[in-house]
């Protein structure tokens, strides 16, 4: 069957997109930066900041809000206000088996982990945008990433819930790893995978459920096949809701 193209515009940009009724999910790819590996490189370095940054102000034990409850759930796999927070309960019981101080302490680090890659995260999203969208070079680039990661991780809000046990920390590295791989050339299985976890957390993911639909069904115009690996993918996302 004849090969077709497609080309896709966002701004800058460009989406290439190749059809094949036989490899439909693997053929969906969008540009890369010029520089990957280093772009990888300065985003763990930006992670370990936030992290450092975070850590130098942790509670030592038990804060404010749910931090409580947050930490009996992930000690003992229990269940926690609607809606349950099952994943938080998987991801945390791995942070309260850390020989690190106390059982709280221990889970206000992932808050401080999660924070801190959910900052990195919009730092890699900011620096590829202002390259592919805008044409920026790389040192640019890097400094609208910096700029973008420093108004969200210095916000009073996120300085506070990375320094106690919470469920937001999760749900923000959720989102905004979602909204980083949509523009990083990930494949739609694994971003369906993503949001499906990241909905089993929180359900703040239902806010951009409708623009992943979109985008997918617009960019991809996906198969009946791939949508149903899709739709099977969302639901091993979510299976963690089965727990409860």
């Amino acid at each position: 069957m004849r090969r077709k193209f497609l080309t896709y515009g966002i701004g800058r940009g460009r989406i290439l997109l190749s059809y094949r009724p036989s490899r439909n999910l693997k053929s969906i790819r969008c540009p890369r930066p010029a520089h990957p590996k280093y772009n990888w490189r300065v985003t763990a370095v930006v992670w370990l900041a936030w992290f450092g940054w975070y850590l130098s102000g942790l509670s030592p034990s038990l804060g404010g809000e749910d931090s409580g409850e947050f930490a009996t759930l992930a000690a003992t796999l229990g269940i926690s206000h609607a809606p349950g927070y099952p994943l938080y309960a998987l991801v945390g019981r791995l942070f309260a088996a850390l020989p690190a101080g106390s059982v709280a302490f221990r889970l206000n680090l992932l808050s401080a982990a999660a924070s801190a890659a959910a900052c990195a995260a919009l730092y890699a999203l900011t620096a590829r945008e202002a390259r592919a969208r805008f044409g920026l070079g790389w040192r640019s680039s890097v400094a609208c990433g910096v700029v973008a990661s420093l108004s969200l991780g210095l916000t009073q809000a996120c300085w506070y819930q990375a320094t106690i046990s919470d469920k937001y920390p999760l749900n923000l590295l959720g989102l905004g790893t979602l909204l980083a791989g949509s523009v990083s050339g990930w494949r739609v299985p694994a971003l369906a995978l993503l949001l499906g976890a990241s909905f089993a957390h929180h359900l703040q993911t239902l806010y951009v459920l409708p623009g992943f639909v979109w985008l997918a069904w617009r960019v991809a115009r996906p198969s009946p096949r791939a949508v149903a690996v899709c739709a099977v993918l969302f639901v091993a996302g979510v299976s963690p809701k089965l727990l409860y």
